[in-house]
């Protein structure tokens, strides 16, 4: 049987930027040289595909932003789309890309399309409006294979398009991992150590991550906790105590106020055991239902980069904080109908569905609170 394949789609200039420095980490860990053309580590032809200018592995990889994007030799330029200026969701949501048709030229290249994962910014135009129209025609297409979204949400004026991007997201997604100011600069290592037991050989399993991370399709929104790279751990025993120490954070004295759904802690570095230096990758994940059930995995694999990576991904009522300040000034705009003339294409009902979206959210957030408190 043919080995999945999984195509990263980055959209708008955040989602550009992100999907480069996504390409050079994963680059690296494959050992891979700046033009592609060495043998690589791991699952080949999961992530790369034969270059149409020649280079022998490029990155399964969809660009499209405004800016202007470097040529570089890691990407087939013809993966890389040009998209026009727009100022907003409305501009983008409802116009065609060549964005879904370069996808589906993609997916013929592949040989066993399992797995698709975007990075964006739902603050931008064409990271709200033109990822979302994205979101749905894949999720149309093909419904076992929704895209796994990892998006910058920032509260800026207007809040319009992330809310109307919120409500895409949750509808179409698979899986929404939402990005705050501090975890920014982390897009690439999060969604590197999200797809890792997927591109080396292993008996790790992407769907298994998305499952303890989603455990009701009401909280589809994860965060990431905690992110370090570089890290040095020499030993069997200092692993086992960063596992206990994420363990750890279920009964931290903050628990009444940030109640977890789940708890993914990746785990990747080099060890030393009886002298004999070898690597593994480590999956350990709490799905919470009551306060029940803990999995830790152990992945032995070959990877060529001599460091130690730490990713926990949470699943929580942290979430709650973000939105609800986001509801707040989307409540405020709406009623005074601030900036609505830049929104020609949509009418009042659109913005009050939009709304009506983001409080089912927050009001599911709310209610794990709630059961929490009466089990407590």
């Amino acid at each position: 049987m043919s080995l999945p394949n999984l195509v990263h789609i980055s959209v708008g200039s955040t989602g550009a930027s992100v999907g480069e420095r996504f390409w050079e980490l994963v680059a690296k860990e494959h050992s891979i040289d700046a033009k592609y053309q060495e043998e690589i580590t791991g699952q080949p032809h999961m992530l790369f595909r034969e270059n149409s200018r020649g280079a022998r592995f490029t990155p399964r990889a969809i660009i499209g932003t405004p800016s202007e994007f470097p040529q570089k030799e890691m990407f087939d330029p013809i993966n890389v789309i040009k998209l026009k200026k727009a100022n907003n969701f409305s501009e983008t949501r409802f116009e065609e890309s060549a964005l879904f048709e370069e996808f589906m030229v993609e997916v013929e290249r592949c040989d066993n399309l399992k797995y698709v994962t975007m990075s964006h910014a739902s603050s931008e135009p064409h990271g709200s409006g033109t990822a979302c129209k994205l979101i749905e025609q894949i999720n149309t297409e093909f419904p076992k294979t929704s895209p796994h979204v990892f998006t910058s949400m920032a509260s800026e004026n207007p809040v319009y398009d992330t809310v109307f991007s919120l409500q895409d997201m949750m509808s179409f997604a698979k899986s929404c991992t939402i990005f705050g100011t501090k975890f920014d600069n982390s897009m690439e290592k999060v969604i590197s150590q999200f797809s890792c037991s997927s591109r080396f050989q292993s008996n790790g399993d992407l769907e298994k991550v998305i499952f303890s991370l989603i455990p009701f399709k009401d909280l589809k929104l994860c965060t990431p906790t905690y992110v370090a790279r570089n890290a040095t751990v020499r030993a069997i025993s200092e692993l086992n105590v960063g596992l206990r120490n994420a363990n750890d954070m279920w009964n931290r004295k903050n628990r009444k106020s940030v109640d977890f759904a789940s708890l993914t802690l990746i785990y990747r570095g080099e060890f030393i055991r009886s002298g004999e230096v070898f690597r593994k990758d480590t999956i350990m994940s709490r799905r919470l239902k009551g306060n029940e059930s803990c999995l830790h995995k152990f992945v032995t694999w070959d990877l060529n980069v001599g460091e130690t990576n730490v990713v926990a991904m949470s699943n929580s009522t942290k979430i709650l904080d973000s939105l609800g300040k986001m509801k707040d000034i989307f409540e405020q705009q709406l009623a005074k109908k601030m900036f609505l003339h830049y929104y020609p294409s949509l009418d009042i009902k659109d913005f009050e569905e939009a709304y009506e979206s983001a409080c089912s959210v927050i009001d599911s957030y709310r209610e794990l609170a709630s059961e929490k408190g009466e089990q407590e």
